[in-house]
């Protein structure tokens, strides 16, 4: 089980390390290596990687990831407890209107330095996409592996589900709807958002 103290720490040092890139952004000293990162991403296009990143982009959007949360929960309710799968859903939803309620804050215009290969539409900072598949699946791997952390099956779930946070994260950028600072920025909202429900959990 995640202690509180350790899940604590991961919300503040995130926070902190989101609240930095966001002053950073607003500031304009991030213009040069996002506009660099999608210039990189351009450079190494391809009808295949396309296809890949296509993918992951839809596995981190709502119509796959918001009917996971509730799939998922589900399975909480059953062999975990409905308090534990409440939690969950909670997490994932409340998480889902925070990155909406950021966007607003912030209201980033999307990049345009590259052809986008996805519709896109509303802003930028930080990237929904990023910041909801990191609440969504980074939530429900601690979930799923904690009474089992350490064997190789949840070693495996854990690796698979960061390649998946990671590979929808890329995606976004690859696609050209997001700033790298975006997608980065999202992440570190998402794991915030998780430590902070895992405190606020493991209190109650």
């Amino acid at each position: 089980m995640i202690k509180r103290s350790v899940s604590t720490h991961t919300a503040l040092a995130a926070a902190l390390a989101f609240t930095l890139l966001a002053i950073l952004v607003q500031l304009g000293l991030t213009t040069p290596y996002d506009e660099a990162g999608l210039r990189g991403v351009l450079a190494i296009r391809s009808p295949a990687l396309t296809s890949v990143m296509l993918v992951f982009t839809t596995a981190g959007g709502g119509l796959i990831a918001l009917p996971f949360a509730l799939a998922f929960g589900a399975w909480l309710a059953t062999f975990r407890g409905r308090s534990t799968a409440g939690f969950y859903v909670l997490a994932c939803l409340t998480g889902w209107g925070m990155h909406a309620l950021l966007k607003l804050v912030f209201g980033r215009a999307r990049p345009t330095l590259i052809p986008r290969l996805h519709g896109a539409g509303w802003v930028s900072f930080p990237s929904g996409h990023a910041m909801t598949s990191t609440v969504i699946y980074g939530l429900a791997i601690l979930l799923a592996t904690e009474r089992s952390r350490g064997t190789i099956g949840s070693r495996v779930m854990i690796v698979a589900g960061c390649v998946l946070i990671a590979g929808v994260s890329f995606s976004r950028v690859y696609l050209g709807v997001h700033y790298p600072s975006d997608v980065v920025a999202g992440m570190l909202g998402g794991w915030a958002w998780i430590g902070a429900a895992l405190a606020v959990h493991r209190r109650a």
